[in-house]
C-alpha cells in the first residue's frame, strides 16, 4: 500500500545518499503490487521483474545491477528458492548484457540483529 511504498522510497533515498556517485542510480523495485494499490498511482513503483526487463545496454558494456535484499529472513521472496531468484534467472536468461548481483539479506547483518535484539530487550 502507500505506506509501504513510502518506507521503501525512504530506504532508497537513504541508500542513494550513502552510495553517492559510486552508483548510477538507486531505484525501488517491489516484489508484488497489492491489489489495493491502483496501477499508475503515486505509490505504484515498477516491480523488480519490470525494472530488470526494462534495462538495456546502449554500448558493448554490460549493465551491472545489485538487488538489495531488504528481508530479515528467507521465505517466499528471499532465499535460494524465492521469487527474487526466479525473477533474476528469467531476466538474465540469454542476456549477456545484464549482470545481476543479489545481496545478502538484511537479517544476515550482525548490526541489524543487534538492533532487533535491543528492540525486544534481549541485548
Amino acid at each position: 500500500d502507500a505506506a509501504v511504498a513510502a518506507v521503501r522510497r525512504t530506504m532508497v533515498a537513504d541508500v542513494a545518499r550513502l552510495l553517492g556517485s559510486a552508483v548510477v542510480g538507486v531505484e525501488p523495485a517491489p516484489m508484488e503490487r497489492p491489489s489495493s494499490l491502483a496501477r499508475g498511482s503515486e505509490a505504484d513503483d515498477p516491480l523488480l521483474e519490470e525494472r530488470l526487463a526494462g534495462l538495456c545496454c546502449a554500448d558493448a558494456a554490460a549493465v551491472e545491477v545489485v538487488v538489495a535484499m531488504a528481508f530479515l529472513s528467507p521465505g517466499r521472496h528471499a532465499g535460494a528458492d524465492g521469487d527474487v531468484a526466479e525473477i533474476v534467472a528469467r531476466a538474465t536468461a540469454g542476456r549477456a548484457d545484464l549482470r545481476v548481483h543479489v545481496s545478502e539479506l538484511l537479517g544476515d547483518s550482525r548490526a541489524v540483529r543487534r538492533v532487533l535484539a535491543r528492540a525486544v530487550g534481549v541485548a
